[in-house]
């Protein structure tokens, strides 16, 4: 049976918002050039502290992991300090992979 949201109320309108993580790298960092080469690139992007220094590329502190597709629940895998890391993590890299523009994030809508 389809679900039905306990107390939708159809007769109230619903409007679909952009929200800060829907075009912000993490929510708040604007994707850069630097992150979208990063999105199809086969190394995990490594940064620093991004509270301090966003995308601090010059002085890379931990790696930011990415998504295993291939378990379950989606772990996170090749994700923790550089230090840990012999070499920098690598995945199988993919130019089809990237983050929609604003305009096109819009457009899946209609």
């Amino acid at each position: 049976m389809p679900y039905k949201a306990a107390g939708l109320d159809k007769t109230i309108p619903l409007y679909q918002a952009l929200g800060n993580h829907d075009h912000f790298f993490i929510g708040s960092l604007p994707v850069n050039a630097f992150l979208r080469q990063a999105y199809i690139s086969d190394t995990v992007i490594a940064t620093g502290d991004v509270l301090l220094n966003p995308l601090n590329v010059n002085n890379p502190l931990y790696y930011m992991g990415v998504l295993d597709g291939s378990t379950s629940d989606g772990m996170i895998i090749h994700a923790g300090p550089v230090a840990n890391f012999y070499n920098p993590p690598k995945i199988v890299a993919d130019p089809s992979r990237y983050s929609l523009l604003r305009t096109q994030w819009i457009s899946e809508f209609f």
